[in-house]
C-alpha cells in the first residue's frame, strides 16, 4: 500500500476556563509507513504543558500520565480528559477529532493556581456574586482561578447594604477564603433608566420591564388570554430555561471536496451539511430561555447558555476563519451557508441577552465575527457578479439580464395574468438575505462599523432592486416561488427575509442610525421589462407585506408553472398568509412588529396580532415553508408586541 499524504490541515481550538488558561488542539499532517497505514484510522497524540503527572483518559478511561504517545484509533470524536495536580488548574475536557491519515495534538495547559472560598455572611443570603466582574454564581461558591489578584464582589440584596469589594491574592495549591458580609440597611435605591435605555442591543430597560409584566398579567402568559386561540407562550419560553442545552449538538459538516471545502447542496454535499433539525431547535430554545433568563434574572441559565455556545464554536469543522474548509467565492446562496445564518442567529440574539446579564466569551464573539465574515464575503462575491460596482453604491454597470423578465406563474381572479417580474428581484430573495442579515446583526450586536455598513447596503438593494410597489399592490423577489401543493411558499420565503433583516435594522435605529427605516430611492425595479425607476420607501415596502397579510391588496393565485385560468380564484391557490389546505398560517410576519413600533403604525400593528381579520389565529400556528414551522411563533409576539420607545428618535 502506498504511503498516504495530505495537504497541511491546521487547526487550534481554544477552550477558555478562566485567565491564561487553555487547552488546545493541533491537527497536523502525517505520512503513514506503509506497514502501519491502515484507512479509516488516525493518530491522537496528548501531553501536558508543562509536563505533569496528571493522568490522561480518552472517553474517560485512563491511557497514561503526563504524555500519551500517538495512539491509533478509528476515525472519530473522542473525550479527552485529565486528572487533578495539586497546585495547578485542571484543564476542561476536551474533544478530540480524530481524522483519516492525520495526527491529532491535544495540549492540556495546567495553570498554576488554587482556590477562592467565597462565603457570604448571613449565610442564609443568596446574592449574586461577580469575580473580576463575571458573574459566577449566587451566594457561597468555590471558585478555580490563576494565581495572582482577583476581585470578589456582591451585587445588592434588598434590605441590606452592598458590601465592598475584597481583593484576593490566589497563590499555587492554597485555598484563599473570602468572606463578604451584608449588613441590614436601607435598600438599595434603582436608577430609573431614562426613555429608550438598552438593556441589550436589542431590548431595551422599559421592554425588559413591560416583559416581566406580562409574565405576571399576560397577555400571552396563558392561552386565550389575547384572542379565542392564543396560546400562553410564556411557560413554553420558562421551560427552555429548564432544558439540557448540551443535548443536541453537532460537530460541524461532514462532506468535504478533495481540496478539503465543506460541499455545497449541488456539489455534492446535499443537505448533511446544514445544521441538524434539533440543534437549529435547540439553538432556538436557547434564545428563548436568554429572554426568560433576563425576565427572571436567572444567571445560572445566562451562564449556561453563553457556555453552550462556546462549546460550539470551539469544533474544529465550524471553524470559519478556515479558507480551506470555507472559500469566499463557492457557495452562491445555496445550503449550506445561508442556512449557517439561519442557526447561528439565533445564538447571536440569545447572546445579545446573555451578554448583557454579564455572561460573555471572547470566543464566542469571534465565532460571530469570523462566520460574518465569510457570510458577507459570500455574498459580496455573488452580487458582484450584477453590478461591479455595489461597494461604491453605483449600480449603472450592471449584468445584461437585469432587466429581463423572469416567467410568469400568478393570475389575478378573473384570469388576467399578473405582469411578470424583472430577473433581479428574484435574487434579492430569502437566502441572501439571511446572509446579509446575519453579518447586519452581528455587526449591532459587537458594535462593527464594518458590517453594519455592508448590511445597510444590501437592505437599500433589497429595497431598490427586490420590489416593486405601487399604493394598491405589491411584488416581492420571492413573490412566485409557490407551487400546486404549497402556492403560499413564495410568500413565507419573502418573510423569513424579512425575519432575517429586521432584527439588524431595528437594531441599527436602537442605536440612533435610522437611515435604513427612513430609506427612499427611485432607483430600481420596476415594471416587468425594466421600465423606469419609480420611487419606494423602506415603509411603503414593508407595507406592502402588510397589506398581503391582511388581504387588501388585489388577490393573486399562483401554483407550478403559469396557473391555468380554471384555478384562478380557488381559495387553495391564493398568495396569503395561510393555506386554506392544511389550515397552517405563517406566523413569522411578527418581527414586522418592530418597525410597526418604529412608524407608530397601529394598524400595522393590528393585522399583525391579527386583530379584527378574517384569519384570527389557529389553536397553533405554524410558520410554513422550508425552514421549518419553528423558526418565529407566538414567542415572538410575546416579545416584541411592545407599546415603547426604544429608539432615540422615531416618527
Amino acid at each position: 500500500m502506498r504511503p498516504q499524504t495530505h495537504r497541511p490541515r491546521v487547526r487550534r481550538l481554544l477552550v477558555t476556563m478562566v485567565a491564561a488558561m487553555l487547552i488546545f488542539a493541533v491537527v497536523t499532517p502525517i505520512t503513514f509507513a506503509s506497514s502501519t497505514a491502515i484507512p479509516g484510522f488516525g493518530l491522537l497524540e496528548v501531553r501536558t504543558e508543562p509536563t505533569v503527572a496528571a493522568t490522561i483518559a480518552i472517553d474517560g478511561e485512563v491511557r497514561n500520565t503526563g504524555h500519551l504517545r500517538q495512539l491509533l484509533l478509528p476515525m472519530g470524536e473522542y473525550e479527552v480528559s485529565f486528572g487533578q495536580v495539586d497546585g495547578f488548574l485542571t484543564p476542561p475536557v476536551v474533544t478530540a477529532t480524530v481524522r483519516d491519515g492525520d495526527v491529532t495534538e491535544i495540549v492540556g495547559r495546567f495553570v498554576p493556581g488554587g482556590l477562592v472560598d467565597i462565603r457570604i455572611d448571613p449565610p442564609d443570603l443568596e446574592p449574586l456574586v461577580t469575580v473580576d466582574g463575571q458573574v459566577r454564581d449566587r451566594g457561597a461558591v468555590t471558585v478555580p482561578m490563576a494565581e495572582g489578584s482577583t476581585e470578589i464582589c456582591a451585587l445588592a440584596v434588598d434590605g441590606y447594604e452592598t458590601p465592598p469589594c475584597v481583593t484576593a491574592e490566589v497563590k499555587a495549591g492554597e485555598v484563599v477564603p473570602v468572606t463578604l458580609a451584608l449588613r441590614a440597611g436601607a435598600a438599595p435605591v434603582e436608577e430609573s433608566s431614562p426613555a429608550g435605555a438598552a438593556f441589550a442591543s436589542l431590548l431595551s430597560e422599559d421592554e425588559l420591564a413591560m416583559q416581566r409584566n406580562r409574565r405576571i398579567n399576560g397577555p400571552f402568559r396563558v392561552s386565550g388570554d389575547f384572542s379565542a386561540n392564543s396560546p400562553g407562550h410564556w411557560n413554553e419560553m420558562a421551560s427552555a430555561m429548564s432544558r439540557d442545552f448540551s443535548s443536541a449538538r453537532w460537530s460541524g459538516p461532514t462532506r468535504f471536496g478533495g481540496d478539503g471545502r465543506v460541499l455545497h447542496l449541488n456539489d455534492g454535499g446535499g443537505y448533511s451539511n446544514d445544521p441538524p433539525w434539533q440543534v437549529r431547535q435547540m439553538a432556538h430554545d436557547m434564545m428563548s430561555a436568554a429572554y426568560a433568563a433576563a425576565i427572571t434574572n436567572n444567571h445560572a441559565v445566562a451562564a449556561a447558555i453563553t457556555r453552550e455556545i462556546e462549546w460550539q464554536a470551539t469544533r474544529p469543522n465550524l471553524d470559519y476563519s478556515n479558507r480551506t474548509r470555507w472559500p469566499f467565492n463557492y457557495y452562491n446562496d445555496l445550503n449550506p451557508l445561508f442556512m449557517h445564518a439561519v442557526w447561528v442567529k439565533d445564538y447571536v440574539l440569545a447572546y445579545d441577552v446573555t451578554r448583557a446579564m454579564g455572561h460573555s466569551s471572547p470566543i464566542v464573539e469571534r465565532w460571530f465575527l469570523d462566520l460574518a465574515e465569510l457570510q458577507e464575503q459570500a455574498l459580496h462575491a455573488n452580487l458582484r457578479s450584477v453590478f461591479p460596482n455595489r461597494k461604491s453604491d453605483s449600480y449603472a454597470n450592471r449584468a445584461s439580464w437585469v432587466n429581463q423578465q423572469a416567467g410568469q406563474t400568478a393570475r389575478f381572479a378573473n384570469g388576467t395574468p399578473v405582469a411578470p417580474k424583472p430577473r433581479i428581484m428574484g435574487w434579492y430573495n430569502n437566502r441572501r438575505s439571511q446572509q446579509a442579515g446575519f453579518y447586519g446583526l452581528v455587526g449591532v450586536v459587537l458594535d462593527n462599523t464594518y458590517y453594519k455598513e455592508e448590511f445597510k447596503r444590501y437592505a437599500r438593494e433589497w429595497v431598490m432592486f427586490g420590489h416593486r410597489v405601487t399604493e394598491s399592490d405589491g411584488f416581492f423577489g420571492d413573490h412566485m416561488r409557490g407551487n400546486d401543493r404549497f402556492p403560499q411558499l413564495g410568500f413565507s420565503y419573502a418573510l423569513h427575509a424579512l425575519e432575517s433583516l429586521v432584527p439588524a435594522m431595528d437594531g441599527l435605529a436602537r442605536q440612533g442610525d435610522t437611515s435604513l427605516y427612513e430609506f427612499s430611492s427611485s432607483e430600481g425595479a420596476a415594471t416587468g421589462t425594466g421600465g423606469t425607476n419609480h420611487y419606494k420607501t423602506m415603509e411603503g415596502v414593508l407595507g406592502t407585506y402588510i397589506r398581503w397579510i391582511e388581504g387588501s391588496n388585489p388577490a393573486q393565485y399562483t401554483g407550478s408553472g403559469l396557473l391555468p385560468v380554471s384555478a384562478a380564484g380557488d381559495p387553495h391557490y391564493r398568495i396569503q398568509s395561510r393555506s386554506t389546505q392544511t389550515n397552517r398560517e405563517i406566523v413569522n410576519d411578527a418581527m414586522l412588529l418592530l418597525p410597526a413600533n418604529y412608524y407608530n403604525r397601529t394598524d400595522w400593528h393590528d393585522a399583525i396580532m391579527r386583530v379584527g381579520t378574517p384569519s384570527g389565529f389557529t389553536a397553533t400556528p405554524n410558520v410554513v415553508g422550508s425552514i421549518s414551522g419553528w423558526r418565529t411563533d407566538w414567542r415572538h409576539r410575546f416579545l416584541r408586541s411592545l407599546d415603547t420607545n426604544p429608539y432615540p428618535t422615531r416618527r
